[in-house]
């Protein structure tokens, strides 16, 4: 599959800014770490591979990957999964703020749906 291929099928997750990767990123890391241990549906390897295809601007040599990019719907999974056991900060002050449910994470789940 293509690397423009890709951009179409991602392209809310391409246009989001720097420093939101990093936090969608982390969110990833809590899911595998927490989720995935109890309920290993997902290949860690190839998801992570295949989310830094999506994440990454389109390349020459990308046309020829043989990594299919993500399913929004699947990834949008992963991270509201991640935000519901995540221990960032601004997920803590988030639920504090809420009688002990975040609000993002929330929002995050509603979206996945």
């Amino acid at each position: 599959m293509s690397a423009c291929h890709a951009n179409q099928i991602l392209p809310p997750l391409i246009s989001v800014p720097k420093p939101y990767h990093r936090f969608a990123l982390d969110l990833v890391e809590v899911f595998f770490q927490i989720c995935h241990t109890r309920l290993p549906l997902l290949n860690p390897t190839q998801f992570r591979a295949r989310l830094k295809l999506a994440l990454s601007p389109p390349s020459p040599g990308a046309a020829n990957s043989s990594e299919k990019p993500l399913h929004p719907a699947l990834l949008a999974t992963v991270i509201a999964w991640g935000a519901k056991f995540s221990e960032h900060p601004l997920l803590v002050v988030d639920r504090e703020g809420a009688g002990g449910q975040s609000r993002l994470a929330r929002t995050l789940v509603n979206r996945a749906r």
